[in-house]
Parts: structure tokens; C-alpha cells; sequence
């Protein structure tokens, strides 16, 4: 279950929030390791390196005043300084054991300790100095001389070049940790100025990352879904979408529906080779099945006796010409023609059905022999035959029938025994607009009704109701 999530599509789009959320996650914590360092770095400057050159500078201050003050002291033999001096010189060596205390124990600033050390070593010497130079002055009982005093102004020089010398040593520690200092400062807004160059550089490389696996993952898709398309689209016209393989390398969704796709193909390629192979045979029963579908039509079209069409193909042919009519708005005439043999009974009672059927033939013939091609003859029923003859008006069908009478009428019909004189009755109608067709074909069916009650062996009209 989680290795099909793993491969869908929905996964590979979870992995772009996911890689953004990752690169965001290391841009923070970048920035908080690198605030921290700097915030280390400022506290120590503000713990340690400042207070060391606020020190610094005024014990070089104090320094200076006891400068002044023992050479006062000399000169002047003034015994109150001397307490002054000692607490001086006492504070000035506190200071110096502090800031070497606290270099040791909260910075390990060791550098710093033993230049300190160094100090102080030159400051205890001072120190003897103007202590020794004090017990001379105040046992001023014993100088004896001036070479004796010129001895202690000599000790109080020495002991200014000392002061001087630790006056120097402690402005080149102040300048050093000065420089320290800046360097520090430097070094955190460089830092700060990396860290901040560091995050935005994650951000584009997240950004170009979140954008290369997006617009991959989308082209993918696209590729895939396109291939799909434009093999349904040659499928639509017909092209030889069954010769090719859609190719995707993906387990999605989008893989899923391909691999299904190709293996639709591959089956509807098996298909499609099975029913080639049978195309021929297919083809074969197809023709035979269309001569079979003809053969039966005519057979259900056709009267078996005089091989007129039979009723049921008068109906559909009346039906067409009557529609055709119509659709011209009545430029095309349209005629029906029915005939009927006089007497036919009493011609089957005389002379046998056998001799009948002989009769219906022949006419069947005659009213054939002069139909046009476009007319329509069929077998209406027992003795009596319907003829449709579109573009022909009521004196057209006059004529057609009259010549079919005539025919008959002079040419006897000869069965196995005999030699028959045959006439046949006609009725003519034409076609007007609006008419039904049941009242069409009974218009023409009173006109041979009105044929037999004048006397048969003649051709009636039936006029159009608007005449």
C-alpha cells in the first residue's frame, strides 16, 4: 500500500511543500546557529574585552598620578604620601589579579593572562622601587649628604623609566585588544552577512529545486497524458494507432492508465489479426448473404405466376411517387391504371384454371410490353393488374391503357386446346394535390367499375374532384 502511494501522483506532488518546508527548516537553522555564535561573540565583548581596556586605561590614569605624586613625594618629603602611594599601587594590583582571575576561570584568554602577568611583574618591581625609595626618605636622619639625596632622585628616576615602561606595555595591550576588538566586530557582521547570503541562497537553490522537480513532474505527466491523447486522436481518424507503443517509465496513475492502454491495444491488435484473417471468408458470406437478401426481395416482391411485382411492392411504389410527386409541388404528374379480364370466372369455369393462368400471363405480357421503363406494372389481385405511371397525366393513361385493350382485344390467347378471344376493362386516374393515396387508388378503382357497368372491353376515367 505505502510503495503504490509511494508511485502516485499525489506523492510526487507532496514532495514539492516537502522539499520547501525541508529547505526553510535548514535556512533556520542556520540563521539560529549563526545569531547564537554572534550573540557569544558580542557577550564576550561586552563581559571581557571592554571592561580589560576600561581597566586598562585607568590604571594607566592611576599610574601616571603616582608618577607625579612620587616625584612630589621626593622632592617635597612630604611622608603623607606614602599611604596614598601603597593604596594606589595595592588597587593597581587587585585590578591586574582580577582581570587575570577572570581571563583563567571565563575566557581562556591565555594571551591576555600572560601579558597581564607581565605587567604586574613590571608593577611589583615599581612597586619595591617606591617602597624602598620611601623607607630612605623617611629615615631623613640618616642622609648625610647631598650625594645621598642625589642617590634617591636617581632610584626616582629609575623607577619613572619603570612607570614608563608599564605605561607602554599597558598601551600596547589596550591597542592590541582595541584591534581585538574591531576584528570581532568585523568578524560578527561578516558572519551575519554570510549567514544571511548562506539563507538566501538556500532559498534560490529551493526555489530552482522546487521549481526543476515541479516542471519535471508536470512535463512527465504532460508527455504521458499527451502521448495517450494523440494515440486516441489517430484512433479517431483511423491512423495506425494499433503499430504503436505508448512509452512511460512511471508507476503513477498516469503509468497505470498507459500500461492499460497499450494492453487494450495489444488485445484489440489480436482482435484485429483474427478478423483479417476472416475477412475473406467474412466477405464471401457477406456477398452471398446480400444475393440471398436480393433473392428474397424479389421473391417477396414478385408474383410467382406472371412475374409482375405483386401487391405489396405496388404499395411501397405508390407510396414513393406520391411523395416525390409532392416534394416537386405537383410539376410531376402522377396516373394509376387498373385492369381487370372480362369474365374470368366464366373463362376458368369453360376452359380450366390450368388455361386461366394461361390467360393471366399473356396480358400480365401485353400490359408489360407497353409500360415504360419508370412505370410500374404489378399484379393487383386475381384477374386484375395496376400499372403507376408517374410523369403521365389522365390523357396519357387514357392512351396507355387504350393500346393495352386494343392489343388484347385483337390478339386471342392460345392454350394447349384452345385458341381464346380476350378483353379486359380500365379504369384511369391522375393524382391531385392534397389527395390521400387510399382515395387515389379508389378514384381509379370506380373509374374500372364505371368500364364494366358500360359494357366492359373499354377504358373510364375518374376526373379530379376539382375539375
Amino acid at each position: 500500500m505505502i510503495k503504490k502511494f509511494r508511485s502516485s501522483i499525489i506523492y510526487k506532488f507532496m514532495s514539492i511543500p516537502i522539499l520547501a518546508a525541508l529547505g526553510f527548516a535548514i535556512f533556520i537553522l542556520i540563521s539560529l546557529v549563526t545569531n547564537r555564535e554572534n550573540a557569544d561573540r558580542l557577550t564576550t565583548i561586552k563581559d571581557y574585552y571592554i571592561p580589560i581596556l576600561e581597566k586598562a586605561n585607568h590604571n594607566v590614569i592611576r599610574m601616571e598620578q603616582i608618577s607625579e605624586k612620587m616625584v612630589a613625594y621626593v622632592t617635597t618629603a612630604d611622608n603623607s604620601l606614602i599611604e596614598e602611594v601603597s593604596k594606589i599601587s595595592g588597587e593597581f594590583n587587585s585590578s591586574l589579579d582580577e582581570i587575570i582571575d577572570k581571563s583563567n576561570q571565563q575566557y581562556g584568554e591565555k594571551s591576555a593572562v600572560n601579558e597581564i602577568k607581565k605587567i604586574k611583574k613590571q608593577l611589583l618591581e615599581y612597586m619595591e622601587m617606591a617602597d624602598a625609595i620611601s623607607k630612605k626618605i623617611i629615615n631623613q636622619e640618616n642622609l648625610k649628604s647631598n650625594s645621598d639625596y642625589v642617590n634617591i632622585y636617581a632610584d626616582a628616576q629609575q623607577m619613572n623609566v619603570k612607570l614608563t615602561s608599564i605605561k607602554e606595555s599597558l598601551s600596547q595591550f589596550r591597542k592590541k585588544y582595541k584591534q581585538k576588538l574591531q576584528n570581532m566586530m568585523k568578524m560578527a557582521d561578516k558572519k551575519a552577512s554570510q549567514a544571511i547570503d548562506l539563507g538566501g541562497a538556500i532559498g534560490i537553490f529551493t526555489v530552482i529545486v522546487i521549481f526543476a522537480v515541479g516542471f519535471s513532474i508536470t512535463l512527465m505527466i504532460a508527455r504521458n497524458i499527451n502521448n495517450v491523447v494523440q494515440s486516441f486522436k489517430m484512433m479517431e481518424r483511423g491512423e495506425g494507432v494499433l503499430t504503436r507503443v505508448i512509452e512511460c517509465n512511471s508507476n503513477d496513475e498516469v503509468g497505470n492508465l498507459v500500461s492499460s492502454f497499450n494492453g487494450f491495444i495489444g488485445q484489440l491488435r489480436k482482435i484485429i489479426s483474427v478478423v483479417e484473417n476472416q475477412k475473406e471468408e467474412i466477405e464471401t458470406l457477406n456477398s452471398s448473404l446480400e444475393d440471398k437478401v436480393q433473392e428474397l426481395h424479389i421473391l417477396a416482391t414478385t408474383d410467382k405466376l406472371t412475374g409482375m411485382k405483386n401487391f405489396a411492392y405496388f404499395q411501397e411504389e405508390i407510396f414513393k411517387r406520391v411523395n416525390e410527386y409532392k416534394r416537386t409541388k405537383g410539376q410531376l404528374f402522377l396516373s394509376l391504371v387498373i385492369f381487370d379480364i372480362d369474365h374470368f370466372k366464366m373463362f376458368n369455369d369453360t376452359y380450366g384454371h390450368l388455361s386461366g393462368n394461361i390467360a393471366l400471363k399473356d396480358v400480365a405480357g401485353r400490359i408489360s410490353k407497353h409500360a415504360r421503363k419508370m412505370d410500374t406494372p404489378c399484379r393487383y389481385g386475381g384477374e386484375e393488374f395496376v400499372v403507376v405511371l408517374p410523369k403521365c397525366n389522365l390523357d396519357g393513361a387514357r392512351g396507355f391503357a387504350e393500346r393495352v385493350r386494343a392489343e388484347i382485344e385483337n390478339t386471342p390467347v392460345k392454350t394447349e386446346e384452345h385458341t381464346v378471344d380476350v378483353s379486359v376493362s380500365a379504369g384511369c386516374a391522375e393524382y391531385s394535390p392534397e389527395e390521400s393515396i387510399e382515395h387515389f387508388i379508389h378514384r381509379a378503382d370506380e373509374a374500372l367499375y364505371m368500364a364494366k357497368e358500360n359494357g366492359r372491353n373499354r377504358v373510364e376515367l375518374s376526373m379530379p374532384e376539382n375539375a
